[in-house]
């Protein structure tokens, strides 16, 4: 999984059609800790439903502040620069999933790279 900083987290969010799933998390974070390898795993899973990130926030606090990323681990789900859905604190995968098929099925055909009916 690739991680963002601030000169990459823009240009990476706005080069592709994908939903991009940016985890923020923080070095001395006891949650973030806990829940880096459970995200990891599910980035892996999920490789074909969208593009997985994660991003320091206390390395790059400008864009944790501009994102209004208060709460760490926090997950924001983006279509290029927009912001989508936000998911804070004690993060449900099961829920970031069922968001992510949602955000997926309402995207146009185009955009969509029919690879959700295959992985259900």
């Amino acid at each position: 999984m690739k991680e963002l900083d601030k000169t990459t987290f823009y240009p990476t969010l706005s080069e592709n059609s994908r939903l991009n799933v940016v985890c923020f998390w923080g070095m001395t974070c006891a949650n973030c800790k806990a829940f880096l390898p459970k995200y990891q795993a599910f980035s892996e899973e999920k490789a074909k439903l969208a593009n997985f990130y994660r991003f320091n926030a206390t390395e790059n606090p400008a864009i944790s502040i501009e994102q209004r990323v208060r709460t760490l681990p926090t997950v924001l789900v983006f279509q290029g620069e927009t912001q989508l859905q936000r998911f804070s604190g004690q993060i449900d995968l099961e829920e970031l999933e069922a968001a992510l098929y949602e955000l997926d099925r309402d995207r146009p055909e185009s955009e969509n790279d029919n690879c959700l009916e295959e992985e259900k």
